[in-house]
């Protein structure tokens, strides 16, 4: 059974704990490329406090954390996922709410973008199928982007 729940603190903690290794290398790669000193647990207890935050569980077990954080622009989101190595079970139901979850953030917003690292291969497709640019940052570091319709 699939299920989407908000997120709370205790989800920062479990995925701190359980993010797939490609999520922990993009995360580190991108706090490294910002200048970042923040731990994985801080950058998503920040997502969870800041924005919009939600959870979907496969068989009751958590398998991917994501949401927006609306930018002071009031046009712009940084959009955001991170799983566990569960998602393996269950991707037409991460592929199915993403898109949902994206159709949602177009309407809301005129921009919807995030950093991706090129070889986080799950995260880079998902956002190709979500209809997303891509800019070369720095080495593998690009930007994304998805136009919105505001």
């Amino acid at each position: 059974m699939n299920v989407i729940r908000k997120a709370d603190i205790g989800d920062a903690i479990f995925f701190t704990e359980n993010m797939r290794e490609e999520d922990r290398i993009e995360n580190k790669k991108i706090r490294k490329f910002t200048g970042s000193d923040s731990s994985e647990y801080d950058s998503l207890l920040s997502g969870i406090q800041n924005g919009e935050c939600f959870v979907g569980e496969h068989n009751g077990v958590p398998v991917f954390i994501y949401g927006a954080v609306p930018q002071s622009d009031n046009y712009s989101a940084i959009g955001w996922n991170i799983c566990t190595p569960g998602i393996s079970e269950c991707k037409l139901f991460v592929y199915e709410t993403a898109h949902e979850y994206n159709n949602d953030l177009k309407k809301r917003f005129g921009l919807i973008m995030n950093l991706i690292h090129k070889k986080n291969k799950v995260a880079w497709r998902l956002a190709q199928k979500l209809g997303a640019k891509f800019e070369l940052i720095k080495d593998d570091v690009y930007l994304f982007h998805i136009e919105g319709e505001r």
